[in-house]
């Protein structure tokens, strides 16, 4: 019984925000069972394309090139959390010459919203199998 009321209690990062575009900037709340919430970084950045641009302890910068839209995000991350922080958006070649303007919103949000929602998930997932090996004990 105690088992089941601890991982319960540790379920409750897991609810979280809902990954919509007004959430996008609120931080995703870990359980302290999911141990490298890097991978679950990674992860979710794999998931739509993102790449890493550059990566120090705690923080991964990140990169999405789609269509000559770039999108700039810093992820940092902690044991108890992960949060974003938006660095740049551009769009090239938005003339036909080598102008850059913003990139349209739409875009924009859907893009930082689907990241969020992905690494969100990894980290849920990575959670549960914790939480699994947790039981067989």
């Amino acid at each position: 019984m105690k088992k089941l009321i601890v991982l319960c209690f540790l379920m409750i990062p897991m609810l979280g925000v809902a990954a919509d575009n007004s959430a996008y900037d609120k931080p995703i709340v870990i359980s302290s069972l999911l141990k490298k919430p890097l991978v679950a970084v990674l992860r979710g950045m794999n998931d739509h394309g993102w790449i890493v641009k550059d990566q120090k302890p705690g923080q991964v910068v990140a990169l999405l090139d789609y269509r000559q839209r770039q999108i700039t995000v810093d992820i940092n991350y902690t044991k108890s959390e992960i949060s974003f922080a938006p660095v740049s958006s551009r769009k090239l070649n938005c003339s036909g010459t080598a102008e850059q303007c913003p990139i349209e919103d739409a875009y924009y949000q859907a893009w930082r919203s689907n990241l969020r929602s992905s690494i969100k998930n990894a980290a849920d997932d990575m959670t549960k199998k914790a939480m699994k090996a947790l039981e067989k004990e």
